[in-house]
């Protein structure tokens, strides 16, 4: 039981660094091209104060929820703030808070600042990201001590939060799509696979079907909004799922 908990606290710490949001779609980016080209500050498609919320379940157990808030605009950087809360049957509990200030311009990561209680264990860390020399310095503060390690990556660098927010604003609307990122530990890609159909309270809708490798991470993606409605992530032999709005009678219909 305690090794299950265990695998269940790691995948939904990636899961919620993977769902947070930052809603921006900055030009420059283009498909199999992660280039960024600086511009004006980028709109973003929902207002400050508005939130979103999704739940967490975990082999079809409720687990939690994870929230994220655009709050505003200053000086031309964002702050969006990701909550995530997860209870296991009062036996793993895990809460956290990410502050990330995102450049309204490029869309980039310029520092994340995250509290996090982890098996009852409080600890705070800061993300530094320096998108000119390409490095992430991440500092570390847990149990009265403080450490700091620095963490080279090609420019431009993203985070895992800007992953799926990014990049769906600036999908092309064909099938094979793809564009490639920079996280700080690793490099991913996002490829749209298919184009779905489903009936929904509001009728019916169509969303993208995108597939994340290395991670084997499948995302279901609003085609109007490109606002992500579910994720799906193995963990070893259970499945982790991350959802905004129920989807049923789901067809594929491919893009050409």
């Amino acid at each position: 039981m305690r090794q299950r908990l265990i695998t269940l606290a790691f995948f939904i710490l990636c899961a919620a660094v993977l769902s947070g949001a930052l809603f921006c779609a900055p030009r420059g980016f283009k498909t199999n091209n992660s280039s960024v080209m600086a511009t004006s500050a980028q709109q973003l498609p929902i207002s400050p104060g508005e939130k979103l919320s999704y739940e967490v379940t975990f082999n079809g157990l409720k687990s939690g929820t994870i929230d994220f808030e655009y709050l505003s605009r200053k000086d031309n950087v964002d702050l969006v703030v990701v909550t995530t809360k997860i209870n296991v049957l009062n036996i793993f509990q895990i809460n956290s808070k990410d502050s990330v200030y995102i450049d309204a311009a490029t869309c980039l990561p310029q520092r994340v600042e995250r509290d996090v209680v982890f098996f009852g264990k409080a600890e705070h860390i800061i993300e530094e990201y320096n998108q000119k020399d390409g490095w992430v310095n991440v500092i570390q503060e847990k149990g009265g001590k403080t450490k700091s390690r620095i963490i080279p990556q090609a420019p431009p660098i993203h985070n895992s939060h800007s992953l799926f927010f990014i990049y769906p604003l600036a999908l092309e609307n064909k099938i094979g799509a793809e564009l490639d990122f920079n996280l700080p530990l690793e490099k991913v890609k996002i490829k749209v696979k298919e184009l779905r159909k489903a009936q929904t309270s509001q009728g019916e809708k169509e969303f993208y079907v995108c597939e994340v490798t290395p991670k084997r991470i499948v995302l279901e993606l609003d085609k109007e909004k490109r606002v992500p409605l579910k994720l799906e992530m193995p963990a070893l032999w259970s499945k982790l799922v991350i959802k905004r709005l129920p989807l049923a009678k789901t067809s594929q219909n491919s893009l050409r």
